[in-house]
């Protein structure tokens, strides 16, 4: 049975290190590498104790998610949602119950829908994916292991 994860929006305003790890798949040494760092928007140090600002975050992701394929203004939300409507029709129209994520993120890139990364291959679409914004995903042997959609009837 695949993991359940929490959204942005299930978050609380000042998330914890160990909140931020599970919403992004990263483990505690990367948290702290990439907050010490200062590669971690909205990460801020209260006290001897790191928190992230979920709004922040989730901003940072809206704005990384922006493609030239898209209008102005749009954020995660709608390229999450087209990313998603585009993958559920082509596993029904095709009768396909998964698709790996380089799959989808091949067939969304040759769309035109997500522009792929030319130095992080599948970097666009597993952000969408660490935060829960891809209906019918799944990641069954948890973290670092192989992303999966499956076709939702």
């Amino acid at each position: 049975m695949p993991e359940t994860r929490l959204t942005f929006a299930e978050m609380p305003e000042l998330m914890t290190p160990q909140q931020v790890e599970s919403l992004l798949q990263i483990s505690s040494s990367t948290f702290f590498r990439w907050a010490k760092a200062g590669q971690l928007p909205g990460a801020i140090k209260i006290g001897d104790s790191w928190r992230v600002v979920r709004d922040q975050l989730k901003d940072h992701f809206d704005q990384a998610a922006h493609t030239p394929n898209q209008p102005e203004g749009t954020g995660t939300m709608s390229i999450a949602q087209k990313c998603s409507d585009t993958l559920q029709n082509y596993m029904h129209k095709n009768n396909i119950e998964y698709l790996k994520a380089p799959e989808a993120g091949a067939i969304l890139e040759e769309l035109g829908i997500l522009q792929d990364s030319k130095t992080r291959p599948g970097k666009p679409l597993r952000d969408h994916l660490r935060v829960g914004g891809i209906r019918g995903q799944e990641q069954p042997g948890g973290r670092s292991s192989t992303w999966y959609i499956r076709r939702i009837d």
